[in-house]
């Protein structure tokens, strides 16, 4: 079992992740909870930026402010960094705190990160990572400013379909039917 393991923060955080947007929001939150409660500490070593940016996905997926406040600190110093977990990508750290700036109610601050994001994914012209940060960043402007909005979910939406991201493509479905 992972529990038994000293220092498996990454995969932790990869199941995770991967439970917050699966459906198994329970386990997720368990594992969350139980990473805040140690303060998300772990060796800081080559996965060390990875693993905190997904902490920071499962955060904002499970809208949780405690383990949010924990990970934007961790996380701001390395906003113009992308993050990875060994040899796999995960995304700008920027895309991270703009997830994590909404979350904590800072429009202003998930605005600038959400652009910063945005710079980052299109200088390593990496789609996938674009239309996701598009995506979140529209779903922000949602109620403040829907033309922003339709526009920034209209690049998800391109993207998704051009490079075959199905997953972001159901994300933004239900986002344009609430605009």
């Amino acid at each position: 079992s992972l529990d038994r393991l000293p220092d498996l923060s990454g995969p932790r955080a990869g199941l995770a992740c991967a439970g917050a947007v699966t459906g198994n929001p329970r386990l997720a939150g368990s594992m969350l909870n139980d990473e805040a409660n140690d303060n998300f500490e772990m060796l800081y070593g080559p996965t060390w930026l990875g693993t905190m940016s997904q902490w920071a996905a499962v955060a904002a997926e499970l809208r949780d402010t405690r383990a949010a406040s924990a990970l934007y600190g961790k996380l701001k110093p390395w906003k113009e960094l992308f993050g990875t977990a060994g040899p796999l990508p995960i995304h700008g750290v920027s895309h991270a705190l703009g997830r994590l700036a909404v979350l904590l109610g800072d429009k202003d601050a998930a605005g600038q990160h959400f652009a910063l994001a945005w710079h980052i994914h299109q200088r390593m012209r990496a789609p996938f990572y674009t239309a996701e940060t598009a995506l979140y960043w529209g779903r922000m402007h949602m109620e403040s400013d829907p033309d922003r909005a339709r526009s920034l979910l209209t690049q998800a939406l391109e993207l998704a379909r051009r490079h075959g991201f199905g997953d972001v493509e159901r994300l933004i479905k239900p986002s344009s039917r609430n605009n």
